[in-house]
């Protein structure tokens, strides 16, 4: 789920340094997170992504479960 956090921040517009640099976390958390290879961040990594992103901590998991069913776990997929 966490893999969709690249569909978020594309939608809104930003690279992933532009991202790391709100949420105040280097580019490469951002990278390894969207990458799937970051599996169990900290909370406070997540409240600070969502925060960057202007979400709440649950608005943002609830989103990326969202797009996870429609576009399968990649974010790559055709609508569900």
């Amino acid at each position: 789920m966490l893999k969709m956090l690249k569909a978020i921040r594309t939608l809104r517009g930003m690279t992933q340094e532009d991202l790391a640099r709100r949420a105040g976390v280097s580019r490469q958390v951002i990278a390894s997170i969207e990458a799937g290879r970051h599996r169990d961040p900290r909370l406070s990594t997540l409240e600070r992504i969502a925060n960057a992103l202007d979400l709440k901590v649950y608005d943002l998991l609830r989103l990326m479960n969202e797009l996870e069913r429609q576009y399968g776990r990649d974010g790559e997929g055709e609508a569900r």
